[in-house]
């Protein structure tokens, strides 16, 4: 909101000067200065009016921006156009009686101003003697301004350099918590071990619950561990990123997470990475090649950290192949074999009963379905057209396959995101340039229907306004 009333400040006495200098105008043609309020008011009401519904008209669309940014930036608008018609009403009621009251021609003008005014003439007239040089110099220094706008270094939102920052972390699907326990407390001896002496004042960690920056996460394989340090020169001489750098290479050494992530905390609404590659295309085992060869990309980089991509692994399921010439064989089919397995692992419903204002399911559970382990599935027992039985195992072959458990589509094409954080981003416009090139002369060629768009903090907006 102070954003919206420092930007319209320029706006709101533009209807003033226009309302005031035309009253004043009118006044030195020998009208009182009522008449001349009034009449000057009437001249210009409508340009007035008509200068406030295009300007609100130029903001208003900002109320509409989807999103987080969305929401963050939508009291900008608010403000301007609520501060126009404000000043539009003041400026047709309130101003010409002021004008009125206050208003009165002046035989001179004051002696500073006089001698802002001789100065402003004489500096004015040395420059219209050489005005082409003037001309020529300010073009040179518009192609200098220019020319060094790729020089300008863009922080969106920078956060302070606050005392505290989180450690999120992911270990596999189904880690019990006392596992997640374990790996956390050796994750808090190596930060007290690695620190300098009177830089961490606090470590605490909370197991199950994880936030990671965005909704919280209730599971027994995540935790979250809060670093609070003493405040720069209070006790700590380093700044908060030097520290987080160390205390990341120390923790690497730890084996067994899916995901490690060192986050500092940032000011204003959420925005990307500074460094966000995303790929388009059909097929998901294309995009997670594709992304595992970017990420070790990065990982040259030593200013890079937090390099991730946004494929979300779900439990790993389990994956039945009938042999189908087999099964016919045997006369059997996928669906009689499928039903025995859900009758071995689930039970089917066979009827329902009515008790005690109730439906209550009888459920049917096949014979020995009492399945732990994949080697007791394979030597199920299922009758076959002879009279017989044959084992699962002489069916079928199990196959374990990693799933994901998010698919997310953009335009109906399949999409996988890779961003990374950065120590230092004065080099973030080389780094997505060569990552460019890596898509041009290694990807390309062999995922030719993949489609390759480097974001960064900015990337929401570009979104938000071209796609």
């Amino acid at each position: 909101s102070l954003f919206g009333l420092v930007l319209v400040l320029g706006l709101v006495v533009d209807h003033a000067i226009v309302i005031v200098e035309n009253s004043h105008r009118l006044q030195a043609t020998g009208l009182s200065k009522r008449e001349a309020a009034i009449a000057a008011t009437d001249e210009v009401v409508w340009p007035v009016f008509s200068a406030t519904l295009t300007t609100i008209a130029a903001f208003l669309p900002l109320m509409i921006l989807p999103g987080i940014l969305g929401r963050f930036f939508r009291v900008i608008p608010l403000v301007v156009s609520v501060a126009l018609v404000v000043s539009t009403i003041e400026a047709f009621t309130f101003l010409p009686l002021h004008f009125v009251e206050w208003g009165s021609l002046r035989s001179k003008q004051q002696s500073w101003f006089s001698l802002i005014e001789k100065w402003f003439s004489y500096i004015f007239k040395k420059l219209l003697r050489v005005k082409y040089y003037v001309v020529g110099g300010a073009f040179v220094l518009s192609i200098v301004v220019i020319s060094l706008l790729g020089r300008v270094r863009q922080d969106l939102f920078s956060g302070e350099d606050y005392t505290y920052f989180f450690i999120d972390i992911e270990l596999p699907v189904g880690t019990p918590r006392t596992k997640t326990n374990t790996f956390v407390n050796r994750f808090e001896e190596i930060i007290l071990r690695t620190a300098e002496k009177g830089e961490v004042k606090s470590v605490s960690s909370v197991i199950g619950r994880s936030s990671a920056g965005g909704p919280l996460v209730s599971q027994n394989n995540v935790a979250q561990i809060t670093v609070d340090l003493y405040e720069l020169n209070a006790g700590r001489t380093r700044p908060i990123s030097t520290v987080m750098d160390e205390l990341q290479k120390a923790c690497s050494t730890v084996p067994g997470a899916e995901s490690v992530r060192f986050r500092r905390v940032r000011g204003g609404p959420p925005v990307d990475p500074p460094i966000s590659i995303r790929f388009f295309g059909d097929t998901y085992e294309d995009l997670q090649a594709i992304a595992g060869k970017m990420k070790n990309k990065l990982r040259q980089y030593p200013e890079l950290y937090n390099i991730k991509d946004n494929l979300e692994k779900g439990t790993p399921e389990l994956r039945v192949v009938v042999n189908q010439e087999k099964a016919v064989k045997y006369g059997l089919s996928s669906s009689i074999i499928g039903l025995y397995l859900r009758a071995g692992f689930d039970g089917i419903v066979a009827t329902r009963i009515f008790d005690d204002n109730e439906n209550i399911d009888v459920i049917v559970l096949y014979r020995g379905g009492d399945i732990s382990s994949i080697n007791q599935m394979m030597q199920m027992k299922i009758p076959t057209s002879r009279d017989d039985q044959i084992s699962l195992s002489a069916l079928c072959s199990v196959q374990e396959k990693p799933v994901i458990s998010t698919i997310k589509r953009v335009e109906g094409k399949r999409e996988v995101t890779i961003t990374a954080e950065a120590w230092d981003k004065k080099n973030i416009r080389r780094i997505n340039k060569e990552c460019r090139d890596v898509y041009e002369w290694e990807i390309k060629p062999t995922y030719p229907n993949v489609e390759f768009k480097a974001g960064g903090e900015f990337a929401e907006f570009s979104n938000i306004l071209f796609q």
